[in-house]
């Protein structure tokens, strides 16, 4: 098992979207009392307060150690650029009262107030990988990697990086399964974290399946499409 393969976080993360105050709170210290280690949460989320109080919480009374926790946040279309990423970085840093952060990702490929087919994409979220890469050598982050990239996303990225991306989480379920993504991470090392909480609200289908239902399935996949797609962002 490769270095990189050894290093990933725990299997099953929490995640922290939509949630807020003491609903938070309360789940925060239920997931870990049953035995989730990873927290998922992201600057626009704008709960990293509660996640950082939580923590403090836990490791204060000894229930945990820091060590225990993989804590994994991410970088906002509207924080995309060099000075952006580092300023929201060291944001997130100060709002969970951590020292380092486990994984730090870039949320999405575009960029706050363009428009997803403008080229314009690429040259900030270049510049906030650079940050990235700046921040883990000073052991702000210990992984840095990506969210909803395709595989011409990661090829960009691949051609200029310093240090290749740990991992990319995408969403990834029956309905999207996301195949040619995933054999282009498995053959360059990157992790694929599947996110699968887009769908959960639509995704109703029968415990046992025929093989016409497999292959209904298939097709679906072959034509999904969100209207947050990152395939239409340069």
């Amino acid at each position: 098992m490769s270095t990189r393969m050894t290093a990933a976080p725990p299997p099953l993360a929490f995640g922290t979207f939509k949630l807020r105050g003491d609903e938070l709170r309360q789940a925060l210290h239920t997931a870990l009392a049953v035995g989730y280690r990873h927290i998922d949460t992201a600057t626009c989320y704008r709960n990293e307060e509660v996640v950082g109080e939580v923590l403090q919480d836990e490791i204060g009374s000894g229930r945990l150690t820091r060590e225990d926790v993989f804590i994994t946040s991410k970088l906002a279309p509207k924080e995309q650029g060099y000075e952006q990423a580092r300023a929201a970085v060291l944001g997130s840093l100060e709002r969970l009262q951590l020292e380092y952060i486990d994984l730090y990702l870039i949320h999405w490929p575009g960029v706050a107030g363009l428009r997803r087919e403008d080229p314009g994409n690429q040259e900030p979220r270049r510049h906030s990988w650079r940050a990235l890469e700046e921040l883990q050598g000073e052991g702000k982050v210990r992984h840095i990697g990506v969210s909803n990239y395709t595989v011409r996303h990661l090829q960009e990225l691949l051609q200029r990086c310093h240090v290749p991306p740990f991992l990319n989480q995408v969403e990834c379920h029956p309905l999207c399964q996301q195949r040619e993504l995933r054999d282009y991470c498995h053959q360059h090392n990157i992790l694929l974290e599947c996110d699968p909480a887009r769908i959960k609200a639509n995704f109703q289908v029968p415990p046992t399946l025929t093989e016409d239902e497999l292959e209904q399935l298939d097709a679906l996949d072959q034509n999904h499409h969100l209207c947050w797609d990152p395939t239409l962002v340069p």
